[in-house]
């Protein structure tokens, strides 16, 4: 299995003027460090590396497995899914084909969001056998920052903050760590990991 960022988001969960406001700092003289710190706290909660396990803003992804599955696909990231954009495969001679939309059914209302096939139809069998075998591209993210949960924003606004304020690299407690406050905002916001069903 394989996912890939096709197109990030062009957003951001929360800006530079509101972190700035978070730690009371008036004055650009700082703006190059208070951006990484807050990069870096964006990092942590949203997409592939990001301890949310979702894509936050409107972003376009790929999933490439090795076959088609049975039953439903938990699609990575997608919570929420906007929509699947397409499902491709390589067939038995490496020639790329593209799955009717016909074929499948897209479940936007489940987090995160989930493929499987419709009633009537199969998938299809002549594949390349390579572990990219079956493309499935889809859109996932809020489609604007008001959408994110307030949660999600505070916590990342609260990370970054306890980011600033201990910037060195030697601390009592481990910076790596997420502060207990941030976990508390995100508990509820986490996606766990990907199942298939059928």
């Amino acid at each position: 299995m394989q996912l890939l960022l096709i197109d990030p988001a062009n957003l951001q969960p929360v800006s530079l003027e509101e972190f700035k406001r978070q730690v009371r700092v008036e004055t650009s003289d700082e703006d190059a460090f208070l951006k990484l710190t807050l990069q870096a706290a964006i990092n942590k909660a949203d997409g592939r590396y990001g301890a949310l396990g979702r894509a936050l803003l409107t972003s376009q992804w790929e999933f490439r497995l090795r076959s088609f599955w049975n039953g439903y696909l938990q699609l990575p990231l997608a919570a929420p899914l906007q929509q699947v954009d397409s499902i491709k495969y390589l067939d038995g001679d490496g020639t790329e084909r593209t799955v009717n939309a016909a074929a499948y059914v897209t479940d936007t209302a489940s987090q995160p969001g989930r493929v499987s096939l419709a009633p009537d139809y199969s998938w299809p069998t002549d594949l390349y056998g390579t572990d990219d075998s079956v493309r499935i591209r889809y859109t996932a993210g809020w489609a604007e920052v008001e959408d994110i949960p307030a949660e999600i924003r505070q916590g990342i606004l609260l990370l970054a903050a306890d980011m600033y304020r201990n910037r060195e690299a030697t601390s009592e407690r481990n910076l790596s760590e997420i502060p207990m406050g941030v976990r508390a905002l995100w508990g509820s916001f986490k996606v766990h990991r990907l199942k298939a069903e059928g």
